[in-house]
């Protein structure tokens, strides 16, 4: 699908979507295991309600069970996913087009040849100084709500979720490069509206590493049939040039296409420190065959590394809230166990 298109976001028209779906249950002329999936779902306010909305009619993996739509959000290294996200967009083309609402990159300063650390150096206070008004309003909406529950003499329950962070996720949602990498607000917006049951976290590290597990996973989550797959298949990098599944890349590994998941690792720094020089070596363009450089590292970034580790430094701060979160989430057993080298970049 043309998530520009089709994706449920809350300024789009579902029409097109419901109709495409409706094809698609037409063709398949019997039970059919009807499935969405986009980079956008994830980092929207309202598409849990809607997609629950759209689709009342899912059902469960066997005939005996209600209807339970299943979600699958794959995360990866929130850096290494902003970086990927914004060397997309500049080889399509499409970094700096007008969204619905904001202003044109060039015309508030952001320059596209000053690459990730610019973008970076342009973006991220933007981001600070909007997530800092959402949280001023939170924390009212949060004192008031203790002062009416104090003078109910009623005890304080969890939040569900009000409109501070409602605002928090508008922030976000605006920058797909750096907003979208944060997820705690996201998946916390998602358990709102699906029992947590419903909800399958995977890893960007995990499916690099051991696809098949990922894909078994998956299997039995949506309660799809066993399929035997092939090995060397499920290793194939696809969207490595910009294009999506229509032209995968015949390389069996995904180091060569510049695309590891590796999330850097330690090279004896210091706890979080040896793993953002090599994050930072790796995205100048600097860190060997395979590890950055070419059409994966942006010309004004190359060989600048000094500016990159600067860059990564200010966004795992901006990352470390939230990352903080989903490690405890997977020390609870709510989420699977994040990659070490999360630990390592943000405990």
């Amino acid at each position: 699908m043309d998530d520009r298109v089709v994706v449920p976001r809350c300024n789009v028209p579902l029409q097109p979507y419901l109709t495409m779906a409706a094809k698609q249950r037409q063709a398949s002329r019997g039970p059919v295991l009807l499935g969405d999936f986009s980079a956008t779902h994830f980092a929207c306010p309202c598409c849990p309600e809607a997609l629950k909305r759209l689709n009342p009619d899912l059902k469960g993996p066997t005939d005996d069970l209600p209807p339970r739509p299943q979600v699958v959000v794959m995360l990866r290294e929130p850096v290494l996913r902003a970086h990927s996200r914004f060397m997309e967009q500049i080889q399509l083309g499409r970094l700096g087009r007008v969204m619905r609402g904001q202003p044109h990159g060039l015309e508030v300063g952001f320059n596209l040849s000053l690459g990730f650390v610019g973008y970076v150096d342009w973006m991220l206070p933007r981001l600070e100084a909007c997530m800092r008004e959402a949280q001023a309003e939170a924390e009212a909406e949060a004192q008031a709500e203790a002062e009416a529950e104090a003078q109910a003499g009623a005890e304080a329950g969890p939040r569900e979720g009000g409109l501070g962070d409602y605002l928090r996720m508008q922030c976000l949602m605006w920058d797909h490069v750096i907003g979208f990498s944060v997820y705690d607000l996201f998946l916390e917006n998602y358990w709102r509206v699906f029992p947590e049951s419903q909800v399958l976290v995977s890893y960007m590290e995990t499916l690099a590493r051991d696809p098949l597990a990922v894909l078994r996973a998956v299997e039995a989550h949506v309660g799809a049939p066993h399929h035997t797959y092939d090995a060397s298949v499920a290793r194939t990098v696809y969207n490595a040039a910009g294009c999506g599944w229509r032209c995968a890349n015949a390389t069996t590994t995904a180091n060569s296409s510049g695309s590891d998941d590796s999330g850097g690792g330690s090279d004896g720094g210091g706890r979080g420190g040896g793993s953002l020089r090599a994050l930072s070596l790796r995205l100048s363009g600097a860190g060997g065959r395979g590890r950055g450089g070419g059409k994966w590292t942006a010309e004004a970034d190359r060989g600048n590394v000094t500016a990159m580790e600067g860059a990564l430094e200010r966004l795992r701060g901006f990352f470390a809230p939230s990352m903080r979160r989903l490690i405890a989430w997977a020390d609870q057993g709510r989420i699977p166990q994040v990659p070490e080298s999360w630990r390592e970049l943000y405990s």
